[in-house]
C-alpha cells in the first residue's frame, strides 16, 4: 500500500492481526517503532498529514502477563559489589547501577566519554556483536545524553583506569571479553547469597533507587535515555504501589 492510504484504522486492524498471532507486547511494540519510523520520515520530508501510528497507539495484548522484574535494592548491590573480586567487572556492574546505562552503552565507552573534573559521562553511542564481529551504532534512541555520576563512581573509575593499559582517549573503557560481567554478578551473588539478576536488571535497579529517592519521573526518563516520558512509566509505574493512597492522604488533608 501507499503510505498515504494508510489510515489509523488500517494500522489498528494490523495490530489486531499481530496480536491473534499470539506475539509477545515487546516484539509487537518492536514492529510498530519500525513501521512509526517509516511513517516519521515521510512526514518530515515528503509532505505526509500525520503518523497513523501516533493516532492508533501502541499494540498491546490483555491477556499477556506482565514479566517479573528482577532487580537488587541498594542493600543487595551493596552486598554484592563487595564479594566481587574482578576490578573489570566490579566497576562494569558498579557503573551500570550508579547510571542506568545499557550494556551495549556502557561497552561503546572510551576514555574520552568520562569527565572525572565534573563528574560526567556522555553516552551516544552503543556496542554489539554480530557475527564474532563488533558493531558501533548510535544508542537505541538515537540520543546523546550526559549525565553526572556520584562522587564514589568517579573515584572507582580512576582507581579502575590505574590497572589498565590503554588509556588513551578513544581506547574502549571495557575492553570487550566474552560474559565478564554476568561472570562478575554469578560470583557477588554465591559470595553474598543475593539473588541472581541479569545485567539489564542493573539498570531496572537503578531506577527503582532513583524512584524511592523520590526523583521526577522526566529526570529519571532522560536519565535512562528514553524516548518519551510513557515508556518510563509504562516500564515502572509497578514502582509506585504506595502513590494512589499518599494522594488521597494529601486530598484528605486539604477537606
Amino acid at each position: 500500500m501507499n503510505l498515504k492510504d494508510i489510515d489509523a484504522k488500517r494500522v489498528v486492524a494490523w495490530q489486531n492481526g499481530l496480536i491473534q498471532q499470539g506475539l509477545s507486547n515487546t516484539y509487537m511494540k518492536a514492529l510498530q517503532e519500525t513501521l512509526s519510523s517509516i511513517f516519521n520520515h515521510a512526514v518530515k520530508l515528503y509532505g505526509l498529514k500525520a503518523n497513523p501510528c501516533s493516532l492508533a497507539g501502541p499494540p498491546r495484548s490483555a491477556n499477556e502477563e506482565k514479566k517479573h522484574m528482577r532487580f537488587w535494592t541498594l542493600k543487595e548491590y551493596t552486598k554484592v559489589i563487595a564479594e566481587v573480586s574482578d576490578i573489570k567487572a566490579k566497576t562494569a556492574i558498579a557503573l551500570l547501577y550508579w547510571s542506568g546505562m545499557r550494556k551495549g552503552e556502557l561497552l561503546a565507552l572510551t576514555w574520552e566519554k568520562l569527565d572525572f573534573k565534573e563528574g560526567t559521562v556522555t553516552i551516544d553511542r552503543s556496542y554489539q556483536r554480530l557475527k564474532g564481529r563488533a558493531v558501533v551504532t548510535p544508542t537505541k534512541t538515537g540520543e546523546r545524553r550526559r549525565i553526572m555520576l556520584p562522587r564514589h563512581m568517579i573515584e572507582l573509575l580512576q582507581e579502575y583506569k590505574a590497572h589498565c593499559f590503554d588509556t588513551s582517549p578513544q581506547a574502549p573503557v571495557f575492553l570487550w571479553e566474552k560474559r565478564f560481567i554476568e561472570k562478575g554478578i554469578a560470583e557477588g551473588c554465591r559470595a553474598s547469597g543475593v539473588k541472581r539478576i541479569h545485567v539489564h536488571g542493573l539498570r531496572h535497579s537503578h531506577a527503582s533507587l532513583l524512584i524511592q529517592e523520590g526523583v521526577n519521573i522526566v529526570l529519571i526518563s532522560k536519565r535512562l535515555g528514553h524516548a518519551k516520558v510513557s515508556m518510563t512509566l509504562d516500564t515502572y509505574s509497578h514502582f509506585y504501589p504506595t502513590e494512589e493512597q499518599e494522594v488521597m492522604n494529601k486530598l484528605n488533608g486539604l477537606g
